[in-house]
């Protein structure tokens, strides 16, 4: 789409089980960082696409500098602990973020713009789910399961909400 710029965040490897969900990578990229892979997939796709490929965990204490002179976030995350962490930062900042999530055969996505800057009545996402569930509380991806046309579903949505909040474009 012409984005100029994109950080991307995650501290694991390709996987073999992650295959079927994750389409940038392939059998030759197991055990390799995520964001190297996706990087240079990305990079491909269109080379002007500046990509900062940053091989870490988001935690309390880098989630703000992160998100630095981001002005939308793709939260793609798998962990209560992770989504609350990102959500609660976009609304510190004042961020975007475009949240999805998927288990088994569904998926959920959403738009959160609260905290300064955003519009009046914006809601985050503890507005919705003020309270974080437990670790273990929902079946994770390796029990479960995830169909994995279910994430490029879900994908498409949030990558046009992205689009629409970047260009102005449409309602989000």
């Amino acid at each position: 789409t012409g984005l100029g710029r994109v950080r991307l965040y995650d501290d694991d490897a390709v996987s073999l089980s992650n295959l079927h969900r994750q389409i940038l990578f392939r059998v030759d990229d197991v055990g390799r960082p995520k964001v190297e892979v996706a990087a240079e997939r990305l990079r491909r796709l269109q080379p002007s696409l500046r990509i900062e490929p940053v091989a870490q965990r988001l935690t309390r204490d880098n989630i703000l500098d992160a998100l630095d002179g981001v002005d939308v976030i793709l939260d793609g995350s798998d962990t209560f602990a992770t989504k609350y962490l990102v959500a609660d930062a976009a609304e510190i900042t004042g961020t975007p973020l475009v949240w999805g999530t998927v288990l088994r055969y569904s998926g959920q996505f959403a738009v959160w713009h609260s905290g300064p800057g955003a519009p009046t009545d914006s809601p985050g996402l503890r507005d919705l789910f003020p309270v974080q569930p437990a670790a273990g509380s929902v079946p994770d991806c390796a029990t479960a399961g995830v169909l994995g046309v279910t994430t490029s579903v879900l994908a498409s949505l949030m990558a046009t909400e992205v689009i629409k909040l970047l260009t102005g474009l449409g309602e989000v």
